[in-house]
């Protein structure tokens, strides 16, 4: 008997989450298939459901709602709440956690294919299904599984570097009707897959695999608990921060835009060219800045990785706390400072921090571009540098 999706969740849930805008369905270009994946704002708002979390590059078929593929579900990083109870002593299988793109094996009348987390068409499904025909043709998937991959090639590089590999690397199985999981490594039995497979290691718990050394030119660890069958992500510290920064997601990319918005939304009729000169910035950077609108932090959040979606909100925070504490405190400062003669209040500035802000109130100038300007967040250096090890 085939699974449908009635059998993982309540259809009207996933409907309800179509509309809701947890959940995306793409239909594939000329098949009655479609493909399930949750969104950006599931993932901003944790928005974790039974649906969202099984969600995570789902295909049925369009007509009938039976499964063709079924990935792992969504799982978390191993210090996320979302990651439940976890028994840091049982048996587990660890593997690399690669950093390319999920490959999700389903079938077509002219062959097997491959899709991504979220689309039959996108240039890593494509390039991953003419991989395998080309490369892999000749290999049968068991029945009723679905096999995953992660995709890697030089042009989908994402932050660490494979060289020249361009393969499709074995991640695990999925049982299409029960859910139950297998991860590729060590203890991986029943498939005889005759490219590359994911790298494991002989940690034998969780506690053992948060205790492992990071390792150079790496992301991290999956650790797939056996009992349990749950799954959690170990991300190395150094590849977060080189993540970010090669993503372009650094304090000082989140400074330039809070500035510039922050400095027309009490300045409405400063000319952008004023606005740049003021805050330093390149005058066509701050144009961009503009021309792309006020909902810039919603466009932002949308392309980035679920990872950074917490630090990206607490970084922008913090900035406009610290901008508004300060704009506040020389506000004040001025204001007590008014009363007396220039000299005796010049006197009494020339030890403060911000001189040249309180001097611009005094003299009625408008300060939030300055206040801005002096809060230009330090230069941030990768914990990661490439090395020979890297290539």
């Amino acid at each position: 008997m085939s699974t449908r999706l009635d059998d993982l969740f309540d259809i009207l849930d996933l409907e309800t989450a179509i509309d809701a805008g947890y959940v995306r369905a793409q239909q594939h270009p000329h098949l009655p298939l479609t493909i399930f994946n949750y969104t950006e704002k599931a993932a901003y708002e944790r928005a974790w459901t039974p649906v969202t979390r099984q969600c995570r590059g789902l295909i049925a078929d369009s007509n009938t709602s039976e499964i063709v593929a079924r990935p792992f579900p969504k799982f978390f990083n191993h210090n996320e709440t979302e990651a439940a109870a976890l028994d840091f002593n049982e048996p587990v299988v660890v593997t690399d956690k690669a950093d390319g793109s999920l490959g999700i094996l389903y079938p077509t009348p002219t062959g097997w294919a491959i899709a991504t987390r979220g689309s039959f068409v996108s240039d890593q499904a494509q390039h991953a299904t003419a991989l395998y025909r080309g490369k892999y043709g000749s290999w049968t998937p068991p029945p009723g599984v679905t096999v995953l991959f992660e995709i890697v090639y030089p042009e989908n590089r994402i932050v660490l570097d494979y060289g020249a590999t361009d393969d499709l690397i074995l991640l695990g199985l999925v049982d299409i009707k029960t859910g139950q999981t297998l991860s590729a490594g060590a203890h991986f039995l029943g498939i005889d897959w005759p490219g590359p497979i994911v790298e494991s290691f002989p940690h034998g718990s969780l506690a053992e695999a948060l205790a492992a050394e990071p390792r150079a030119n790496a992301e991290g660890l999956v650790v797939h608990l056996l009992t349990s069958d749950q799954r959690v992500k170990i991300k190395q510290a150094d590849y977060v921060a080189m993540h970010r920064i090669v993503t372009g997601f650094t304090a000082r990319r989140l400074w330039e835009r809070n500035a510039v918005h922050a400095t027309l939304a009490a300045h409405p009729d400063m000319p952008i060219k004023r606005v740049a000169q003021q805050l330093r910035l390149d005058p066509v950077e701050a144009h961009g800045i503009v021309d792309a609108g006020t909902d810039w932090l919603d466009a932002l959040r949308a392309k980035a990785p679920e990872e950074f979606l917490a630090w990206i909100d607490a970084t922008i925070r913090d900035q406009q706390h610290v901008a508004a504490n300060l704009i506040a405190e020389v506000g004040a400062t001025a204001e007590q400072l008014a009363l007396l003669p220039r000299k005796d209040a010049a006197a009494l500035l020339v030890d403060h921090p911000h001189r040249g802000l309180v001097f611009a109130a005094l003299d009625g100038k408008p300060i939030t571009a300055q206040a801005w300007a002096s809060i230009y967040p330090a230069h941030e250096r990768p914990f990661w540098t490439r090395t020979e090890d890297a290539a």
